[in-house]
């Protein structure tokens, strides 16, 4: 249904001798930021595990067709890695990303304002340290790379992989609906600005 609104193009696979007549999915149409933060076209919902676009579609306008319409309010084109994986799920892909044995391992400090202040994303300017302290930024075999910060606050909390993979997964649940009154006109004005 959702490509169906798509125009066709003419595309070959073998140097132009055949073509196939497909859908233009290289076509895109995003949400402006001030239709997005308006609320009169909005409601936020918080998304429970195992709970699908379609299954969401389906309770709030009644056809799981149209589960499009919540994907792209969200502006979510992966619906694999852009919506809120389980908790079994959560465990499997920190398994992939980080090894079996490495998911509760360190990802970086934080301070109790939430700051980053050592891993991957460095330090971050408004935190305040107090204390020498070494803090392991990368590490291969025996070889570590260590980076020793002066001043750290003594309430600096380890995160470790799962619990940074679990927060970035739980800011996902929070996603806006399009109000079931404006879904009709919402169709028909994404279906006429697509085929432009």
């Amino acid at each position: 249904m959702f490509f169906e609104k798509f125009p066709y193009l003419y595309y070959t696979l073998d140097d132009k001798n055949t073509y196939q007549i497909v859908p233009d999915i290289l076509r895109r149409i995003k949400l402006s930021e001030e239709l997005k933060n308006n609320n009169a076209f909005f409601d936020q919902y918080d998304i429970r595990d195992g709970e699908t676009p379609e299954m969401l579609a389906d309770k709030f306008y009644g056809s799981p067709m149209l589960h499009w319409v919540i994907l792209l309010a969200n502006d979510i084109i992966d619906p694999r890695f852009d919506w809120p994986l389980d908790y079994y799920n959560l465990v499997e892909f920190c398994k992939g990303k980080y090894g079996e044995n490495s998911i509760y391992q360190l990802h970086h400090y934080a301070d109790e304002a939430e700051y980053i202040v050592a891993g991957y994303r460095g330090l971050d300017e408004s935190s305040t340290f107090l204390l020498p302290i070494p803090i392991v930024l990368e590490s291969s075999g025996s070889v570590q790379s260590t980076l020793l910060l002066q001043n750290h606050p003594s309430n600096l909390i380890p995160v470790s992989n799962f619990s940074y993979e679990d927060a970035v997964n739980e800011k996902k649940r929070r996603i806006n609906i399009l109000k079931p009154q404006v879904v009709s006109e919402f169709d028909s004005n994404f279906t006429s600005l697509i085929k432009q």
